[in-house]
């Protein structure tokens, strides 16, 4: 039987913490320290329908430095996950105006998860208080959503790395589009159950 291989691309602004849901998720240790992004390739075995999927996990640097390099890694994606951080309202926004316009350019059948990091930081007393004091309020799920319906996005997730709650979810779920993607005119996907080895 041949094996396939789904790629996945993940973008948006730097330290909004892409590097660190790609480590959580490939390793199942959390990065103590930021080391920005050049280009960071995992692998990973994933169990499909009885099949031995080869999952190629794609980091991108967010950084307005990197901008002619970083959509060299988009011609053989498969799917994206768009990142933004819960404490950054202007990160989800550039999603929005810089990260799909890039990607759509790039691969505009291409389907795309809408991913909100550091969904931990809801509980943190102390990161909400820190967060007022600078006049930012965290970005509200109902604002994540308006937003995954305006840019067409497959879903929007939530996850924390840091915890590593919603990580597994978020990657089954791009694998799933990844394999099947949805079509535009029934947003539909065909059955299938994911499991991570």
């Amino acid at each position: 039987m041949e094996s396939q291989t789904v790629r996945l691309v993940v973008v948006g602004d730097g330290a909004v913490g892409k590097t660190c849901l790609l480590h959580v998720f490939a390793e199942g240790v959390f990065p103590e320290k930021y080391i920005p992004t050049i280009f960071d390739n995992y692998s990973s075995e994933i169990e499909l329908n009885n099949q031995t999927i080869k999952f190629l996990l794609m980091d991108t640097a967010g950084q307005v430095s990197t901008n002619l390099n970083r959509p060299l890694s988009y011609p053989d994606a498969n799917v994206f996950l768009l990142c933004f951080s819960i404490d950054s309202p202007t990160s989800l926004e550039n999603v929005k105006n810089k990260w799909v316009p890039e990607v759509k350019k790039h691969r505009p059948n291409c389907p795309y998860i809408l991913v909100g990091t550091k969904a931990d930081i809801r509980n943190d007393k102390n990161m909400l208080a820190k967060l007022k004091d600078q006049g930012v309020e965290p970005v509200s799920v109902e604002a994540a959503n308006q937003i995954c319906k305006s840019i067409k996005a497959v879903k929007f997730m939530e996850c924390s790395a840091m915890l590593n709650e919603g990580v597994r979810e978020v990657f089954e779920e791009a694998l799933y589009n990844g394999m099947y993607p949805p079509t535009e005119k029934t947003q539909e996907k065909k059955p299938g159950k994911c499991t991570l080895l």
